[in-house]
């Protein structure tokens, strides 16, 4: 499995994290739960991209729903929608992530248990 990383900002929505924030995300087996872990997950996945285009953007109440295609290593590609959801006082306090094809999900799931197996709960890579 390659090693590459690619170096990109994170989406903004990570700067507005409440400290108990969750992420519920296609390629975990759970929830993670605090902003520097979820950081962590979202920065490796990022990191794992080598291309990335923006698709729909819509928000309504307190919810924020962002969609992507992204490139990966070997010609893989991966389609994705974020969810955002907002506390009353405008913190992020929910993030859900889909994406298919479920080769690329498998993909990245693996990329992300050997770069942070060994820093987040093992369940989550079970």
């Amino acid at each position: 499995m390659s090693e590459e990383t690619h170096e990109r900002p994170g989406p903004a929505f990570l700067n507005e994290l409440a400290p108990d924030v969750v992420l519920e995300a296609a390629i975990l087996n759970g929830s993670v739960s605090g902003a520097a872990d979820v950081r962590k997950v979202i920065g490796t996945v990022g990191g794992l991209f080598t291309s990335q285009a923006p698709g729909i953007r819509a928000s309504g109440d307190n919810v924020e729903i962002y969609g992507y295609e992204a490139g990966l290593p070997e010609g893989m590609s991966v389609t994705g929608v974020i969810t955002v959801t907002r506390g009353t006082t405008g913190e992020v306090t929910h993030i859900g992530s889909l994406m298919r094809p479920l080769g690329a999900v498998l993909w990245i799931a693996g990329q992300v248990k050997d770069r942070l197996g060994g820093d987040l709960d093992a369940a989550l890579f079970a």
